[in-house]
C-alpha cells in the first residue's frame, strides 16, 4: 500500500491516482464491466487534513461577525459563523470551480464561478440552489452592493441583478473584478483599464489606464469617491474623486498584487498572487495607501502556502486572506500579524497506515502525521529538515516504523525511524543503505524494509534493530507486501518481481513476461490473492505471488497505489485522461469495478483501508481525504 519511489533521482514520481485491484480466488480473469463511471461519483469522500479543506481558494467575503463565506475548486464552499475564526466546509451541489462569492446579508449569499455557474443560498450557506441564466461563461467575480442589487462578470459577460441574484440580465462586456459601492455604482478593471457604472452596471465609462499599460486584477471602494486598484508588477493606484484622477503609489514590490480591500478610507490589505518569496505577499496600510507596510519575513504564515487569491476586511483591525491549497489567514491587527486557520496544513505525504480504526500514521516530508481518531484530527511532528519518509507500518497496536532517507551530513542514504508509543515519540536509524521506498511487517516480530539498488534490510526484534540481506537484484525496489512472517513479496523497477518463503532472508526472482514497466506497489488482500500495479497495468495472483497474471480494469487509467481488504475487496489509486483523480473499487474480485472521482485537486500517492474499511488516500501539501462507504458491494 505504498506509493512507488523513482530512485533514479530519489524522487517520488508517483502520479495521482487510487486504483482499484481485484483480489478473489479464481484463476480466470473475471468478465470485466464498469460500474458507477460517471463524474458524479465524489460520493462518501470527506475532507481529513487539512480542515476544513485543501482546495485552492479564490475569494472571500464577510458580511459581518457572523456570516462569512470563501470558495475555490471543486465547488469548494467554506463557511465561517465568527468573522472568519473558524470554518465549516459546506455543501455546494457542484463541482465546478468557484471563483467570487458575496455575502449579500445575514441569511443570504451569491457564489459564481465555471461554466455560468450562479449558487445562491437562503439559509446561510446550510443549502445552495442553483441559478440559471442562459451564460456559459466562467463568472470571475460577483459583488452586492446591498441584499438586492448585485453585478457578476466574466471575460466577456456583464450580469446584474436588482431582486437579490433571483434572475439576471447580461450585457456583452466583461471585466476581471468588479465592486459596488450602492445599488446604482460599481467600479470594475479588464486588462489595464479601470470603468465605473452609475445605473447598476447597465452602461459603464471607461475612466482610466495604467502606467505602461500594466494588467489591472482588483479593485476597491470605501465610498463613492475614495478607490483603490492594484495589478501586475506591484501596481497600486488611489482616487479620491470617484475616479476621475489616480494617483500611483508606491507598494514596494514587484509582485503581481491579485486584490486589495479597504475596511474604511484608511485601512486595507493588498495580497500578491505569487509565490515569489523574496517579494512581499501582505501589505497593508493604515493612512490610505500612502504608505504600504510589510514585515521583513514577507509574511510567510507556518504552514501556509502562498500564493494568495483574496482578502475581505469586516473592519480596520480584522481581516481574512484566501489562496493555494485551501489556505486560510486570519488578522485581528490590521494586517501587521496573521494566524493560520486552515489546520493541519502540512508537506508532502507518501504513505499513510492504520494499526486500527482510529491509530494511524502518515509520513512524509518534512513531517509525521499522527491521528488517534481514525483521522477526524492529526497532530504534526517535525522530522528535521534532511528527512524523506516514503512508507509507514505497524507491527503492533503501538509499535510503528517509518522508512526513507536522510540527507543530514553525515547520513546520507538510508533511514528507519520507530515509534513504540503509537508515534508520539520516535528513534531513529540508519542502516547503511541507499533511500528505502517501502516497509512491511509479517507479525509483531519479522519485518522488511525494501529502497534503492536492490536494498532489503530485515528485523525479527520488530524494528529494535535491522540487519542488511545478500543482494537479491540490482533493481531499486518500490514496496514490500509480507503475507506472514514467512512469505513476501517485492517489487520494483523493470518489473521486478521478488519472493521470500524463510522471513527475507532469500529471495527468488519471479520470472514473468507481462509487462516492461516499473511496478509500484504490491498489497494482499490474505495469504493468496494479491494486487501489484505498474503504471499501465494490474497484475494479479491467487497462489501466495508464485504466478501472476494481468487484470483488465477497463479504462485508460494510470495506477499508483492499491490496497487489498480481502480476497474480493480492493482500492486503486489511478488517474484517467480527461478525467483526473479517480479511486476504482471492486468487492467482486474484479468483475465489476467502481470508479469514484475524488475531492482533491492535488496529487495523490498512496491508499489505504483500515479495519472499518475507511478508504484514506494521501498526497501533496498535507492532503489527506476519506471515504467510509465506498466499499459497498458492487451492483
Amino acid at each position: 500500500m505504498r506509493s512507488f519511489l523513482s530512485f533514479d533521482r530519489f524522487l517520488i514520481t508517483v502520479m495521482m491516482l487510487l486504483i482499484i485491484g481485484s483480489c478473489s480466488d479464481d484463476v480466470q480473469t473475471p468478465i470485466l464491466r464498469l460500474a458507477e463511471q460517471s463524474r458524479s461519483s465524489q460520493h462518501g469522500w470527506y475532507w481529513s487534513n487539512p480542515k476544513p479543506q485543501g482546495n485552492h481558494l479564490f475569494d472571500v467575503s464577510l458580511y459581518d461577525q457572523n456570516v462569512g463565506f470563501a470558495v475555490g475548486l471543486q465547488g469548494a464552499i467554506a463557511r465561517s459563523t465568527d468573522g472568519g475564526q473558524t470554518w465549516a466546509l459546506q455543501a455546494s451541489g457542484t463541482t465546478e470551480p468557484l471563483s467570487g462569492v458575496s455575502a449579500t446579508g445575514p441569511m443570504t449569499a451569491v457564489a459564481v464561478g465555471a461554466n455560468g455557474t450562479i449558487l445562491r443560498t437562503v439559509n446561510r450557506g446550510v443549502t445552495w440552489k442553483r441559478v440559471q441564466t442562459g451564460v456559459i461563461a466562467h463568472l470571475d467575480d460577483v459583488d452586492f452592493a446591498d441584499a438586492f442589487h448585485g453585478i457578476a462578470v466574466a471575460h466577456d459577460v456583464t450580469l446584474r441583478t436588482s431582486d437579490g441574484g433571483i434572475t439576471w440580465k447580461s450585457l456583452s462586456r466583461g471585466f476581471e473584478d468588479v465592486d459596488m459601492v450602492d445599488g446604482s455604482t460599481a467600479f470594475a478593471v479588464r486588462q489595464a483599464n479601470i470603468y465605473r457604472t452609475t445605473d447598476g452596471g447597465a452602461t459603464w465609462d471607461s475612466l482610466a489606464s495604467a502606467p505602461d499599460f500594466r494588467r489591472l486584477h482588483g479593485v476597491s471602494f470605501s465610498d463613492g469617491t475614495t478607490g483603490t486598484v492594484v495589478g501586475e508588477l506591484g501596481t497600486i493606484l488611489r482616487t479620491a474623486d470617484g475616479g476621475v484622477s489616480w494617483s500611483v503609489q508606491s507598494s514596494e514590490t514587484t509582485a503581481d498584487l491579485e486584490a486589495v480591500q479597504f475596511a474604511d478610507a484608511s485601512h486595507g490589505i493588498a495580497v500578491a498572487s505569487q509565490a515569489d518569496f523574496r517579494q512581499p505577499i501582505l501589505l497593508r496600510t493604515s493612512d490610505g495607501g500612502d504608505h504600504w507596510l510589510h514585515d521583513d519575513q514577507w509574511l510567510v504564515v507556518e504552514g501556509a502556502f502562498p500564493p494568495y487569491q483574496a482578502v475581505a476586511m469586516l473592519n480596520s483591525s480584522t481581516g481574512v486572506v484566501v489562496g493555494a491549497l485551501g489556505n486560510i489567514l486570519r488578522t485581528t491587527d490590521g494586517g501587521a500579524s496573521w494566524v493560520n486557520k486552515t489546520h493541519v496544513a502540512a508537506g508532502h505525504v507518501f504513505s499513510v497506515s492504520f494499526a486500527n480504526s482510529d491509530d494511524g500514521i502518515a509520513v512524509g516530508l518534512p513531517h509525521i502525521l499522527r491521528t488517534t481518531d481514525g483521522g477526524a484530527s492529526w497532530e504534526r511532528q517535525t522530522m528535521g529538515d534532511y528527512k524523506n519518509l516514503y512508507d509507514a507500518a505497524y507491527c503492533g497496536p503501538s509499535i510503528v516504523v517509518a522508512a526513507g532517507d536522510d540527507r543530514e551530513p553525515g547520513f546520507q542514504g538510508g533511514v528507519i525511524l520507530r515509534s513504540t508509543d503509537g508515534g508520539a515519540t520516535w528513534t531513529t536509524t540508519h542502516p547503511q543503505t541507499p533511500p528505502l521506498a517501502g516497509v512491511d511487517f509479517g507479525d509483531a516480530c519479522v519485518g522488511v524494509a525494501v529502497g534503492g539498488d536492490g536494498t532489503i534490510v530485515r528485523t525479527t526484534d520488530g524494528g529494535a534493530t535491522w540487519a542488511v540481506q545478500a543482494e537479491q537484484t540490482v533493481e531499486s525496489l518500490s514496496d514490500v507486501s509480507m503475507l506472514d512472517a514467512n512469505i513476501g513479496v517485492a517489487v520494483g523497477r523493470h518489473d521486478t518481481i521478488l519472493r521470500t518463503i524463510d522471513g527475507g532472508v532469500i529471495w527468488k526472482y519471479i520470472p514473468h513476461t507481462l509487462i516492461l514497466e516499473d511496478l509500484n506497489a504490491v498489497d494482499f488482500g490474505n495469504s493468496d490473492v494479491g494486487i501489484t500495479v505498474s503504471r499501465h497495468r494490474i497484475l494479479r495472483t491467487v497462489d501466495g505471488g508464485v504466478s501472476w497474471f494481468e487484470q483488465p480494469s477497463g479504462v485508460d487509467a494510470e495506477f499508483v497505489d492499491v490496497a487489498c481488504k480481502d480476497r474480493d475487496t480492493a482500492a486503486v489509486l489511478a488517474s484517467i485522461r480527461f478525467r483526473g483523480q479517480v479511486v476504482m473499487v471492486t468487492t467482486d474480485g474484479g468483475a465489476h469495478w467502481a470508479i469514484h472521482d475524488v475531492i482533491a485537486t492535488e496529487h495523490l500517492f498512496a491508499i489505504t483501508i483500515n479495519d472499518k474499511k475507511t478508504v484514506t488516500a494521501v498526497g501533496r501539501f498535507g492532503t489527506i481525504i476519506q471515504a467510509q462507504d465506498l466499499l459497498r458491494p458492487n451492483v
